[in-house]
């Protein structure tokens, strides 16, 4: 199977990893084929289980990790009975949270990691939550954060003024080479290495690839 049609979502039983399950199962309804991973990783730093003890705590995490997903499932099935909806398949990750699910979806050669996210309050890893932060920032494939929709945050976002219609005028007619008009140019920088486009020919793909 294609990297591109596996997905490891990572789970801690909070509504912020069920909707970020929910987001995976809907991209694995749309595109046939695609294997959902859901993993859970053990808060704190531990080592390959050893004792019987902490081995039968692992077992008992899975069964747990088992439960939780199979039941989120099932409850998105109902919501869509018409999709083919992908049974996800559970793990147990022991390790540091964001290197043990980066070094997971290295294992399993996934094609996108999603993760869930609280709401916004500050910037950076405040944002998006240490461990999300540090997927996003060390991952090796792309990384889809999963937040609650809530457009009325966007009255709290300052506006930013769209350039002047003589700095389009001079971006266009040198083609990146000048950025701003002859009023607007003492404010700001020249930057080298510049290149503009008026649009994209990209192709549109799923997931971005």
């Amino acid at each position: 199977m294609s990297h591109a049609r596996r997905i490891l979502v990572a789970i801690d039983f909070t509504e912020q990893s069920d909707r970020a399950l929910r987001t995976a199962l809907s991209m694995g309804a749309a595109y046939g084929g695609t294997e959902i991973h859901a993993a859970y990783v053990k808060s704190g730093i531990e080592g390959i289980p050893m004792s019987g003890k902490a081995v039968q705590a692992m077992d008992e995490d899975l069964d747990k990790v088992t439960k939780h997903v199979a039941k989120v499932a099932a409850e998105y099935r109902e919501l869509h009975p018409q999709s083919e909806i992908p049974e996800p398949i559970p793990h147990r990750l022991f390790g540091a949270p964001a290197g043990a699910i980066l070094r997971h979806a290295s294992g399993l050669q996934v094609g996108l990691i999603v993760v869930g996210t609280r709401d916004r309050r500050g910037f950076a890893r405040v944002l998006l939550g240490s461990v999300a932060a540090a997927i996003v920032e060390k991952a090796t494939c792309p990384v889809l954060v999963v937040r609650p929709i809530d457009h009325a945050a966007a009255d709290a976002i300052p506006d930013i003024e769209p350039i002047c219609e003589q700095c389009s005028t001079v971006r266009e007619e040198s083609k990146g080479a000048e950025l701003w008009c002859e009023r607007h140019r003492e404010h700001h920088l020249r930057i080298s290495g510049y290149s503009y486009s008026g649009a994209s020919n990209a192709p549109v793909r799923p997931w971005g690839f």
